[in-house]
């Protein structure tokens, strides 16, 4: 028997000094070990009676039996400790002490632990994240990987069906990266708060419309609002872009990802001048006015076309779409949260990053999990859209102008 983990009961410790009684009392965690001692070895005495007496109750039929190592659940810590047996001299069988159950709890990490896995510490190095005075006793190495399998399909559960009617959407941004070797499609709502949420994702071979729009529709089957119009950000693939229009048709309004289509162009063009043309597409983007911005962005198809006329083509593919947020008056308040999908990229980053220890990839099942349980935990650290005090006056804009558009379609 361990000296650390050896039953010791509040008797114990009103016998010794002073100063321990005080420094055992500072440390919260053995206090917390002495008084479950004490509450067990008060069950034991109420089922084979006191120790060194002829007084048993139950008419004899509980004896002590040693003890066996245990752990005991405080706050978020596992401390091991002697678990006394208690004998049924009936069928010659050890029971389990209704005490030592309550103070162990589910055989479970504490949520620190389940945090630092997700964080990207792998289930076989677990141990270095537990402190000592824990000792993780009781924790096995397939234990926890079986509880890390309960906890991601539970993320990836929660994801798939909890409720969106809660919230009205105002932006909505869609991303395919190649997660683990595998395309998977995410889906990143803003709500009228400016507050993240991801919303779905779905594993696919390539961004195709059809699978995008499944994803979207059934968004919309789980109750996603949108009031009377959403600004859809995305890298202008195409199979995302033919989907939204099926599913959003006439309510949404798309803002091309600058940032994509600014290294797309640059691509083309010799190294030595990438940057100076990247500059300055950022600096004709960040113009307010829309027919200003769209004169400076002719005036580059222009010259592009002399030097290089697939980078010409480039710019001139989707050119009105990246100056989406002009035409609805808000590229002022939101070209740095919605005038590109750096966030969604962000966040395809931070799951790469909190799954980079698993190393044994094997199915479907185990990626989506693992992928909608470090997406989960990376929505909990998203900041709110850059000025997001004035996510209605976002709404109001893209609902003006689909109002707008409408009425000089039918005129």
């Amino acid at each position: 028997m361990d000296e650390h983990t050896k039953p010791r009961g509040l008797e114990w410790l009103m016998k010794q000094p002073q100063s321990t009684q005080t420094a055992i009392i500072q440390d919260l965690l053995e206090l917390g070990r002495i008084v479950a001692n004490g509450v067990m070895q008060q069950e034991v005495s109420s089922l084979a009676g006191e120790r060194y007496t002829h007084e048993k109750p139950h008419d004899g039929r509980y004896s002590r039996h040693g003890t066996n190592p245990g752990s005991i659940q405080i706050g978020n810590q596992r401390l091991p400790i002697e678990v006394p047996r208690v004998r049924d001299t009936s069928n010659e069988e050890c029971i389990r002490l209704q005490s030592y159950a309550e103070l162990h709890k589910a055989d479970q990490p504490g949520e620190e632990l389940l945090n630092a896995i997700a964080l990207g510490v792998g289930t076989r190095n677990y141990r270095s994240i537990v402190e000592t005075t824990a000792d993780a006793f009781g924790l096995s190495k397939s234990r926890v990987s079986t509880l890390v399998v309960e906890q991601t399909a539970a993320a990836y559960k929660h994801l798939q069906e909890r409720s969106l009617s809660e919230r009205t959407f105002v932006a909505l941004m869609i991303d395919g990266k190649t997660f683990q070797r595998e395309q998977i499609i995410v889906a990143l709502g803003y709500d009228l708060d400016g507050v993240g949420h991801v919303l779905d994702m779905i594993q696919t071979s390539t961004e195709n419309a059809r699978a995008v729009g499944d994803m979207l529709r059934k968004l919309v089957r789980r109750g996603m609002k949108h009031g009377t119009g959403m600004l859809v950000v995305s890298d202008g693939g195409k199979g995302i872009i033919a989907a939204m229009k099926s599913v959003f048709a006439g309510m949404h309004v798309h803002q091309r990802c600058r940032f994509h289509k600014a290294e797309n162009v640059a691509s083309y063009l010799p190294e030595a001048i990438q940057a100076e043309w990247k500059m300055r597409l950022f600096t004709i983007w960040k113009i307010d006015d829309y027919n200003e911005a769209r004169a400076q962005l002719q005036q580059c198809v222009d010259q592009l076309s002399l030097i290089n006329l697939s980078a010409a083509n480039s710019l001139r593919e989707g050119f009105e779409q990246t100056l989406t947020l002009q035409r609805i008056g808000m590229n002022k308040l939101f070209a740095r949260s919605l005038g590109t999908t750096n966030r969604i990229e962000n966040l395809n980053r931070q799951m790469a990053r909190l799954t980079r220890n698993v190393t044994n990839w094997c199915t479907t099942d185990q990626r989506l999990r693992w992928a909608s349980f470090a997406a989960l935990t990376a929505e909990r650290r998203m900041n709110k859209l850059h000025n997001h005090k004035h996510v209605k006056n976002l709404a109001n804009s893209i609902s003006e102008f689909l109002r707008k558009s409408k009425r000089s379609k039918t005129s």
